[in-house]
């Protein structure tokens, strides 16, 4: 028995129907936040692995044909600027699994509360 009244319930003991939909609400709010930052990270990381890609092809290409192109200053800032777009991505990607485990933390806790 319980030392204080919880919140919600009928007087009986047992939960409201006020109580019971709110807290499915919550439990949903949750886990669609979960996914939706699972799928932030999927994003991110895809992009990344893309971006990592186009970077290694300019670089190829730019090792391969230096002697040919004159002006080394416009390869030289495509480069810094998809190497730069890289660290963004990876940023981005350890954001989103610092949120993924966040929210995944904060389901588990809205959805197990109270319940074992």
């Amino acid at each position: 028995m319980p030392l204080k009244p919880e919140w919600g319930t009928d007087g009986g003991g047992g939960k409201s129907s006020v109580h019971s939909l709110l807290f499915s609400l919550l439990s949903w709010h949750g886990l669609l936040i979960f996914i939706i930052h699972v799928g932030h990270f999927l994003f991110y990381f895809l992009i990344s692995i893309l971006v990592s890609g186009h970077l290694y092809v300019k670089i190829e290409s730019f090792l391969k044909s230096k002697k040919s192109y004159p002006n080394h200053a416009e390869r030289y800032d495509d480069l810094l600027l998809i190497i730069h777009s890289v660290f963004l991505m990876i940023n981005q990607c350890l954001l989103s699994a610092y949120l993924i485990i966040h929210s995944g933390k904060s389901f588990k806790a809205s959805c197990c509360h109270g319940h074992g």
